[in-house]
């Protein structure tokens, strides 16, 4: 038996060691704690693009991947141009132009890429836009790749220029609303009222299907060169382009910045001779209340001259996408950080 007084020594011993191992453990969970690194802010960053498979959808993708800085990316952590730290940016299929410049009003989407001159009807509350009214918080980020009208007819017709199309039957592509506002635009331009056509809206598939078969006189489809609807009628040779006139682009360009001269060059499709053509820029937008230390960062990443090479192979057609077009919006009005990108001003 241990002595009463060896006993009292050799529980206090005790105590004594059991409050080392706990003060022990504490500073060890303690510290641990302190090294851990605080959890980083997310950036949530929806881009509103268009239908799936479709230029929007394709280069929204391809926007997304270069401007996000998710926490541990390589390229960004190695001193790579990235976007703001913690931005995860994502892009979102869409039904076109006008859902998407909806959807950043109604901040449902921190961005959107949307048609040029459904832009300027969007910041005007004119055609589709004219039960919401003006969307006056709509903000352009920048200028990017430019798409064509096409004007397709068979090749023993008789359209040789826009103005022939008065009282004959056409298919505009239906696959999103924004290619029948182009097609009102430049018809109107060219002297053609549209309530003296014949429409019939068609996916651009079954559109080129019933020019085939002889049920419409003309399709009007939009789309990067070479559209895919559009290559098994001129490899068949059932098809011709139908070049725009000087006069009529001139009327649209005066009108709005993004509308330019664009010109299909012989063999875009087979057999197909150079024909003059109608461009519409696509334009990246945010919110006006977007941070603009955001959009700035953002900029910086996706304009970088190192992630070029990577853009262009994610992105068949990014040699469409111009830096030093990338302002050039007319009376569209920058947003604050991408004024201060520029260095421009918004009028």
């Amino acid at each position: 038996m241990i002595p009463l007084m060896l006993a009292g020594g050799f529980m206090k011993a005790m105590v004594r060691a059991v409050l080392a191992v706990a003060l022990a453990a504490a500073a060890v969970v303690t510290t641990g704690l302190a090294q851990e690194p605080p959890e980083m802010d997310r950036i949530a960053f929806v881009i509103a693009t268009g239908p799936v498979g479709g230029s929007y959808m394709q280069a929204g993708e391809a926007i997304a991947i270069t401007i996000s800085h998710p926490p541990g990316l390589g390229r960004c952590e190695g001193g790579g141009s990235c976007g703001p730290r913690g931005l995860i940016a994502t892009a979102r299929s869409s039904g076109g132009s006008v859902a998407n410049a909806l959807a950043v009003q109604a901040r449902t989407a921190q961005a959107a890429l949307v048609q040029g001159d459904v832009l300027a009807a969007a910041m005007r509350g004119s055609g589709p836009f004219v039960k919401a009214g003006a969307l006056r918080d709509l903000r352009v980020v920048a200028r990017l790749h430019e798409e064509v009208m096409h004007v397709v007819v068979s090749p023993q017709s008789r359209i040789r220029r826009l103005a022939d199309l008065k009282g004959r039957r056409i298919a505009i592509d239906a696959s999103t609303t924004d290619t029948e506002i182009t097609a009102r635009n430049l018809l109107a331009a060219a002297g053609v009222r549209f309530s003296s056509l014949t429409v019939r809206r068609l996916p651009a598939e079954q559109a080129a299907e019933s020019l085939r078969a002889r049920k419409v006189d003309a399709i009007l489809v939009m789309g990067v060169t070479p559209v895919r609807s559009l290559e098994p009628l001129f490899r068949r040779g059932q098809a011709r382009l139908v070049a725009v006139d000087n006069r009529t682009l001139q009327r649209l360009m005066r009108g709005n910045a993004l509308y330019a001269k664009a010109s299909l060059p012989a063999g875009a499709y087979r057999s197909s001779q150079q024909v003059q053509a109608l461009g519409v820029a696509s334009v990246w937008v945010v919110h006006r209340s977007q941070d603009p230390a955001v959009v700035t960062q953002v900029l910086k990443a996706f304009w970088a001259p190192e992630n070029r090479a990577d853009l262009e192979t994610r992105l068949g057609f990014a040699s469409l996408i111009d830096a030093r077009k990338a302002a050039v919006v007319g009376a569209l009005p920058l947003h604050e950080g991408a004024q201060r990108f520029y260095g421009a001003r918004s009028p």
